[in-house]
């Protein structure tokens, strides 16, 4: 089920790895469960949840001045049918039990 904008700007999370320092927005855009940890691209380690407590310092940029919401990395989405068709058979299993996939946040 997509949500609509408002609920999607409460969606927002942010996962932190604690060995490279990089934090990596999330947005989910429908609902359904999503991991406690993801892999760091930076550093090859991972990256643990924030439980949707995104500090400010996660949420806005304010290097020009003025606070604007920073753009995610990723999203959490529910997969169309032929996706999920093309999934594994544990990641169906996933998608069937409520989970959501994560993909690279493209605007």
């Amino acid at each position: 089920m997509k949500m609509n904008k408002e609920e999607r700007k409460e969606k927002r999370n942010a996962y932190f790895c604690q060995k490279c320092r990089r934090a990596y927005i999330t947005v989910d855009i429908d609902e359904g469960t999503t991991p406690m940890i993801i892999h760091c691209d930076a550093c090859g380690s991972y990256a643990i949840s924030m439980m949707y407590n995104v500090p400010g310092v996660f949420r806005f940029d304010f290097s020009g001045g003025l606070p604007t919401e920073m753009t995610p990395d990723f999203e959490f989405y529910k997969p169309g049918q032929a996706e999920y068709a093309g999934l594994l058979p544990s990641q169906q299993e996933h998608v069937d039990n409520g989970g959501l996939l994560m993909r690279k946040r493209e605007i």
